[in-house]
């Protein structure tokens, strides 16, 4: 006991550049949050956030008490988030609930105000920080793998690279004994641990197409497993993005797990892997082709066209991706929360209006021209035109 009290967490002092992490907990009667940096593997609290619930706060759902928790400490601990980026670790989906927009009055509010910081949210994959003094506060509710845990889709992932090129193989199983299988060969250079990744990127947006709610990942690449449940740090800078492209898109199933498994139990993905990365694509008709990495995507649009606004938007709703220019990532972070997609398309909300469609330069060119060029002809005036395209 002695040891133990000797040996407790102090706060410590930040450096400019340095990021930090905020956990955060809920209980009934009140939230906390700490803040932290990481040093030599180590995690050390920066400083505490407490606040006591009083009113209607009391009566918030559990997700809406972590938000508020979020918000208390971007209002309380706000030179910090002003001059660091801030991941949020979480087992919870707060970065789908502050991004859309028909949301309740106060979280369409606070998304508004925590858009003018750096945050970023990843899933708690280890309970690390969380640990100390349990956040102030114990996290009050049923643990979501007890009862109503729907069944888990089993997914097996393997890569391979060689001379002749990369591949990918695919196995999803689902709870009724159904498989999918698929190759897939990439049209760029790729390790073996890049063609993992990118194997699994593939497979976890079908999966969310699929609207699959649990999913058992299974790898038998020992570095895969381990950087994505933080046994090992992604020291290289095309791993740390493969591994946040692939937490972004694991925190939208309720329930996520991975494991590392023997070569001898993967092996049906290990064979479409080779199959991939062994074949043309002339020899293998349905073999599907990457033409880029995932992690690039975001870059330009289909067939080397610039990115615009709209993408951007339509790729951060999907997947969090934000553009590489930093001033347009902060612009696309303070604003997204006005705009929601529906059935593929990108819609603005308005007051007065009911949803407004996003339209490309492109198409906004030809809508205006076309619109112009009607009966009205030249005599329509730009005020009157702008009215008449909003109908």
């Amino acid at each position: 006991m002695k040891q133990h009290l000797a040996s407790l967490p102090r706060l410590t002092s930040v450096f400019p550049g340095e990021k930090l992490g905020l956990y955060l907990a809920a209980s009934l009667h009140a939230v906390s949050s700490v803040l932290v940096k990481e040093s030599s593997g180590t995690q050390l609290p920066i400083y505490y956030v407490s606040h006591v619930l009083s009113g209607p706060e009391e009566h918030y759902p559990p997700i809406e008490k972590l938000a508020l928790a979020l918000v208390l400490s971007a209002w309380k601990l706000r030179p910090y988030f002003q001059a660091h980026s801030v991941e949020v670790v979480t087992d919870q989906p707060l970065r789908q609930i502050l991004t859309k927009y028909d949301v309740a009055g106060r979280l369409l509010r606070w998304a508004v105000e925590l858009g003018e910081h750096d945050i970023s949210y990843a899933p708690r994959t280890a309970i690390k920080a969380q640990a100390v003094t349990d956040f102030i506060v114990e996290l009050a509710r049923v643990d979501k793998h007890l009862e109503g845990a729907p069944e888990a889709w089993t997914l097996h992932v393997d890569g391979s690279a060689n001379s002749r090129g990369a591949g990918a193989g695919l196995v999803l199983l689902a709870p009724d004994g159904r498989s999918f299988e698929r190759s897939l060969r990439f049209g760029f250079k790729a390790t073996n641990n890049e063609a993992e990744y990118e194997a699994l990127l593939a497979r976890l947006r079908l999966a969310l197409e699929m609207q699959v709610a649990a999913i058992h990942v299974l790898t038998d690449l020992q570095l895969v497993a381990e950087q994505l449940s933080d046994g090992y740090e992604a020291r290289d800078a095309t791993m740390a993005k493969y591994l946040a492209r692939v937490r972004d898109l694991a925190v939208k199933f309720p329930h996520f797990t991975l494991s590392n498994v023997p070569r001898e139990e993967n092996g049906r993905a290990d064979a479409l892997a080779k199959l991939a990365s062994r074949r043309t694509p002339e020899a293998w008709p349905e073999m599907e082709e990457l033409p880029a990495p995932a992690i690039e995507v975001a870059t330009t649009a289909p067939g080397g066209a610039p990115t615009t606004w709209v993408q951007e938007l339509l790729r951060f709703k999907r997947d969090g991706t934000l553009p590489l220019d930093e001033g347009a990532a902060r612009r696309l972070r303070r604003t997204h929360a006005w705009y929601t997609e529906e059935s593929g398309r990108l819609y603005k909300r308005s007051f007065t209006y009911p949803l407004l469609r996003c339209l490309e330069p492109d198409k906004a060119r030809t809508v205006l021209a076309k619109t112009h060029e009607g009966i009205c002809g030249e005599h329509i005036g730009g005020r009157t035109l702008a009215h008449k395209i909003l109908r």
